[in-house]
């Protein structure tokens, strides 16, 4: 996973350490010395990630940097001379993403590195992939979340209040439940649900088995979208680059202050609040180009590519499955009458009606102006011929009320049905295009006989 990084530092002898370190794991490594050269670098280059020297990282470098239309929310990390409590306070407050102290432990800061471009490069990819849906940006994000954060501390401590838990108290803002790691064990049971796992590791505790505990939390469906974070009552470098590897999205030990513990608690939720928005747009948004806004059913775009999923599977498993078209009957009839309002009114009804009678696992689609696509994967062609002429009966009994000062009207419905896969020969396989084609013969061989009736594609018949 090398990358470029761009560090800001006029120390001599931190560029020298830093650059032997991160060459070595084949980083791109690029050094300015001053606030100013860091941000113009910015402006015209893309790295990565940042890595500042603490007197250079002030609250209005920050912003300035935040400010930039080039900044894609690299992650900045802060390196500090000394360890100092206080002064790693304020370069979280000032935005940093993670401080390191000297004397800098090779592995851990690996692992960080490794961690936040990891995590950075998944945002990057998201941000795209939502871009990408419809061109636009992200004003629908909300920067909120919920109070309080759920909190799952798996400690085998159970019996008694350790460090950690009075801290966590003190905080306030958190729900806290407790957990016995052992309860990860089993993969038969679901881990328990939460904003954040925090992970209580004491000096006495097997690292091995919370390092498999973890792995599971970060690879499981249900979990992999929620954060980590590993507290070490005594710090343990081979240990924090391992969690790191594996998963866990921070790390810190006994010596961290209470704030420094809630700014980092606070900056998971928030990672994760912000990430699953965006997963959750992005789902809207393919949602979206695959459904008829109107009647909320599938759109072509949608129904044309399972018409062919399905194909392959009919050929593997060598079982039919149905192909149904579905035209209402002079439904010009209505608009010109009633209007393309009170049209859109019976689209909509007669869509409801028609999703409503069909299983779970079949498909309906609006594929035309009054015309629908209906795909049943399972059903035998007697139970098919049947599902099409009990159809055809709902829409025609149902009365669509257009408004309280108008009676009822009432419309038919035509239905073209085909069976597939259905080779005419081995230079004409069966394809969506043909299905359909099939399918629309038959479905004008109904409108033909008079309309409000079932017809079966004459391959099928035969």
């Amino acid at each position: 996973m090398p990358g470029k990084i761009l560090i800001a530092d006029g120390s001599i002898t931190s560029r020298i350490l830093l650059k032997a370190k991160l060459t070595a794991a084949y980083y791109q490594v690029t050094f300015v010395d001053t606030a100013d050269e860091l941000l113009a670098h910015v402006q015209f280059q893309s790295p990565d990630l940042l890595i500042v020297a603490e007197h250079l990282f002030q609250e209005e470098f920050s912003k300035r940097l935040r400010k930039l239309v080039t900044y894609q929310n690299q992650p900045v990390l802060v390196l500090q001379s000394n360890y100092n409590k206080k002064q790693r306070l304020v370069a979280f407050r000032n935005g940093a993403d993670d401080v390191i102290s000297h004397p800098v432990d090779e592995p851990v800061l690996l692992a960080r590195l490794r961690n936040h471009m990891r995590g950075h490069i998944a945002e990057l990819d998201l941000r795209d992939s939502i871009q990408t849906t419809d061109g636009f940006g992200f004003s629908e994000m909300s920067s909120q979340f919920a109070l309080p954060l759920k909190v799952a501390l798996f400690t085998p401590h159970t019996n008694a209040l350790s460090s950690l838990d009075n801290k966590l108290e003190d905080l306030g803002c958190y729900t806290i439940s407790r957990y016995h790691p052992d309860c990860l064990t089993s993969l038969a049971d679901a881990p328990p649900q939460a904003d954040i796992y925090l992970f209580s590791i004491a000096a006495s505790d097997t690292p091995e088995a919370d390092l498999l505990r973890l792995a599971r939390l970060s690879s499981e469906p249900s979990t992999r979208s929620c954060r980590i974070l590993a507290y070490l009552h005594k710090p343990n470098p081979a240990v924090t680059s391992s969690l790191l590897d594996l998963g866990a999205n921070d790390v810190l030990d006994a010596d961290a202050s209470l704030e420094e513990l809630a700014h980092r608690l606070h900056s998971q939720a928030q990672d994760k609040h912000r990430i699953d928005e965006m997963r959750a747009m992005l789902r809207k948004r393919l949602d979206a180009a695959m459904t008829d806004p109107l009647t909320g059913l599938y759109n072509r775009r949608y129904a044309v590519p399972f018409l062919q999923q399905q194909i392959e599977r009919a050929r593997l498993s060598g079982q039919q499955f149905t192909v149904m078209l579905a035209d209402l009957d002079h439904f010009k009839c209505i608009n010109d009458q009633h209007g393309h309002a009170a049209g859109d009114q019976v689209l909509t009804h007669v869509a409801d009606k028609l999703r409503g009678a069909l299983d779970a696992h079949d498909m309906i689609a609006r594929i035309g102006g009054e015309e629908f696509l209906i795909v049943l994967p399972t059903a035998t062609q007697d139970k098919a011929r049947n599902i099409a002429n009990s159809l055809r009966r709902l829409v025609r009994e149902m009365p669509i009320r257009l408004s309280d000062e108008m009676s009822p009207i009432h419309i038919t419905i035509s239905i073209g049905v085909t069976f597939a896969p259905h080779e005419d020969n081995k230079t004409n396989p069966c394809t969506a295009d043909a299905l359909l084609k099939h399918a629309d013969k038959a479905l004008y061989r109904a409108k033909s006989l008079g309309r409000n009736t079932v017809t079966l594609d004459m391959r099928s018949a035969a």
